[in-house]
């Protein structure tokens, strides 16, 4: 085992108060492994902005959605239409150790509720919860539309209320935009524009290791464009189920005056976006750990993890001031971030989905990137990038500790959770996109190399904690 590893998972044990002889070793680390309807085919309303072509997309229960698909595969919202709010799920059987619902009577906030374990693999999941569909736009709130699951080859499970920037046509082409930015899917209606910087994902080049560029459009953007998923290990800022990061700005105020070797302006340029997606990334980790302490807070936690939760906080002020300081210095203007949108921003304390929030983006994410930045640290020619790696890896090496440390405290005050963490830690497992080939001497992992250090920290440090926690004394 890498010693970097054998480190990181001799803290987090020491931190549980277990033994930390024997485990997992790493010498065998396992690899990771629209249908058309015979029905009357709707047509488009006079004068709706729609391409040449399209085709009324039908879906389940032959119900017209309202959406049309253009010969180049882009769906675009034409007019309001309707969905069969009913999918394939697993009803809820009242044996799992955590439920919010007994059944789909008590699913009563949003439209057609039903009462779904939160997984369907054989095993069963513990995890038992309200989930909603729709039927028509007036299923659901103000800003959001009714798209039927046959709208989106991927992101759609069943028929969703979706954000609406636009809901017909008649003004513009609607398109329907799915972006997975690594966490989750954002889902929205936006309008299409010839200025747009793509149409189609095939307009777009590149992969940034976490997964291809997509033609989309993200959170407050204005127009389509090619987007890559940015959702690195660490602790994520989630709302609405996908990581929230603030767009760049000119400002200097947030980077640390760092000071790298010279490089090429190409490869300069692929740095500077680099750490200007992780800043942005630990820039919201900032809020991230603020709603962590709050439900803290809320749960009663002891005191001791409260102040190492703000302190981790602060801990990432300086992690994003380096981190722009880094991408300031690779493009040469100063680079920092803008208003951090918080659009939907909702604060659980359920002991439940506490537990699994922690586990994701805690016990695994965290632990992933100690274990990252520690292996790019190793990597770095230039001393300015290795000097910040080792500060940074050392850090989440402490925010993964105090992770394992609330999730040992969490199932000390709710015993009967621990089925929920087996299977939030069984749906964890990481995976790392693309292949993108990066620049090792400046910090930069390919995704190879970040697969391979993912592999070996899964097996070797999370699932070794993981299983020695759960086994107890």
């Amino acid at each position: 085992m890498p010693s970097h590893l054998s480190l990181l998972r001799t803290s987090i044990l020491l931190s549980l108060g277990l033994g930390c002889t024997g485990g997992k070793d790493d010498t065998q680390v396992e690899p990771w492994t629209s249908v058309p309807f015979a029905v009357p085919e709707a047509v488009a309303p006079s004068g709706s902005k729609v391409c040449a072509g399209a085709e009324p997309i039908y879906g389940r229960s032959d119900l017209y959605t309202g959406f049309y698909r253009c010969p180049d595969g882009t769906a675009h919202r034409v007019e309001p239409g309707s969905a069969d709010p009913n999918w394939d799920h697993q009803s809820c059987e009242n044996t799992e150790e955590s439920r919010s619902c007994e059944t789909d009577a008590d699913c009563s906030e949003g439209s057609h509720g039903r009462c779904v374990t939160g997984s369907s693999e054989p095993d069963g999941a513990s995890l038992c919860g309200c989930v909603y569909s729709c039927a028509t736009d007036d299923d659901c709130t103000d800003g959001r539309i009714c798209a039927a699951a046959a709208v989106g080859e991927t992101g759609l499970e069943r028929a969703t209320c979706i954000e609406a920037r636009c809901t017909d046509s008649t003004s513009c082409e609607c398109g329907f935009s799915s972006f997975f930015d690594g966490c989750g899917y954002g889902l929205r209606t936006a309008c299409r524009a010839d200025e747009d910087d793509c149409r189609v994902d095939d307009d777009c080049d590149g992969d940034t290791g976490y997964g291809p560029h997509t033609c989309s459009v993200d959170y407050d953007q204005e127009g389509w464009q090619c987007n890559a998923p940015g959702c690195v290990p660490g602790r994520p800022l989630r709302i609405d189920g996908h990581s929230r990061t603030a767009d760049a700005a000119a400002r200097g105020d947030w980077g640390t005056a760092v000071v790298v070797r010279p490089v090429p302006p190409a490869t300069a340029a692929v740095l500077a976006a680099h750490w200007s997606a992780v800043a942005a990334l630990e820039h919201a980790s900032v809020a991230s750990f603020s709603r962590f302490a709050l439900q803290l807070m809320a749960l009663g936690a002891p005191p001791a993890l409260l102040d190492a939760a703000q302190q981790a906080a602060r801990d990432e002020v300086r992690h994003a001031q380096l981190c722009y300081g880094l991408a300031a210095a690779y493009v040469g203007t100063a680079v920092g971030p803008g208003p951090l949108p918080m659009g939907g921003f909702s604060l659980s304390v359920a002991p439940a989905a506490v537990l699994v929030a922690l586990i994701e983006e805690g016990c695994v994410n965290e632990t992933l990137a100690a274990a990252e930045a520690r292996e790019a640290a190793a990597h770095a020619e230039d001393p300015a990038v290795a000097a910040v790696l080792r500060e940074i890896a050392a850090d989440e090496a402490a925010h993964a500790a105090l992770a394992w440390r609330t999730l040992r405290w969490m199932l000390q005050q709710h015993p009967s959770l621990v089925g929920v963490a087996d299977a939030a830690f069984a749906a964890a497992q990481p995976v790392v996109r693309g292949d993108a080939p990066g620049v090792p001497g400046c910090g930069m992992l390919s995704a190879a190399a970040r697969r391979e250090v993912a592999a070996r920290c899964w097996r070797v440090v999370v699932v070794d904690a993981w299983e020695r926690l759960s086994s107890g004394p």
